[in-house]
């Protein structure tokens, strides 16, 4: 996957109906291939670094309203290129599929997902919007735009729906290096938790 891609694909999983817990998400990064990493140091520094991003994303979510900012690529003009990163995110809606359709079955609810589905095209190479190229093109940039409220919304969707139904809160097992990293007490934990380290698998 490449960056924006890979950050829709963060992005989906965190925002979705229920936990999906990395050891089942990272192989996809790879398209379920075995990844080579030159050393031990640089797999911990990558794996690292891609659930940093899972952790602040949660924390953006929950503690800093408005501060996440979908990773897009831009062209030379300055325009936002956000079809990767739709892409990403649908690949993560993809593996709870049946868990996403109820939210398209939410009469008042079911819009969320036309500015993401706005910047895809079908299995032909279609748009899933009926407009002209020229609106198409000003329709995408402005769904870019929206990404950030758009993403907020779904959150706090299916976050009000698993607290009405018990939660899916995450909870540790006690393995707490799950990559072998050592992480500081007051890092997040890298099992994807949004909590300090200290407050979830160092708790074990």
């Amino acid at each position: 996957m490449q960056i924006s891609e890979l950050d829709g694909f963060l992005i989906g999983f965190v925002v979705g109906p229920e936990l999906v817990m990395p050891s089942e998400w990272i192989p996809c990064i790879w398209q379920d291939e075995e990844p080579t990493f030159s050393t031990k140091k640089q797999a911990e520094r990558i794996l690292g670094t891609i659930m940093a991003r899972y952790n602040e994303i949660i924390s953006q979510l929950d503690d800093v309203p408005g501060a996440l900012e979908p990773i897009l690529y831009s062209s030379p003009d300055g325009k936002m290129i956000a079809a990767g990163w739709a892409e990403g995110f649908m690949d993560a809606v993809s593996l709870r599929e049946d868990e996403w359709g109820k939210l398209f079955k939410v009469e008042d609810d079911r819009y969320l997902m036309s500015p993401i589905m706005a910047l895809l095209l079908d299995m032909d190479g279609n748009s899933f919007v009926d407009r002209t190229p020229e609106e198409l093109v000003k329709v995408k940039q402005e769904s870019a735009l929206f990404l950030p409220v758009v993403i907020k919304e779904i959150y706090e969707f299916w976050k009000e729906r698993r607290s009405q139904f018990g939660g899916n809160e995450f909870t540790c097992n006690g393995n707490n290096q799950p990559f072998g990293n050592k992480v500081g007490r007051n890092e997040p934990c890298i099992r994807g938790s949004g909590r300090k380290y200290k407050r979830c698998c160092g708790n074990n």
